[in-house]
């Protein structure tokens, strides 16, 4: 079955995760505190962790960034502008 991972757990995460529950997608969440989506699995990790975040969405078919709306200094600085990802 194809898996998609979502990095973070917001309203549009939350969305995201809905979205694909209904075409019967298995969904991972990812976030610092492994906050539970109804219907996904819940991974602790942190977007800054670079080893672990590759480990993390390794055979994943698509992997979709959904930061808060306000942004730190060191997510600015460190993590690469919102786009979509494809990982083989």
């Amino acid at each position: 079955m194809t898996r998609h991972v979502v990095l973070g757990a917001g309203p549009v995460a939350r969305a995201i995760v809905e979205s694909l529950k209904k075409r019967s997608i298995d969904v991972d969440v990812v976030t610092r505190s492994g906050t539970e989506i109804p219907g996904a699995r819940a991974v602790t990790a942190s977007v800054l962790d670079t080893d672990r975040l590759v480990c993390v969405v390794k055979g994943a078919a698509a992997v979709y960034r959904c930061p808060d709306l306000i942004s730190t200094p060191t997510q600015v600085r460190l993590l690469p502008p919102s786009r979509f990802h494809l990982f083989e």
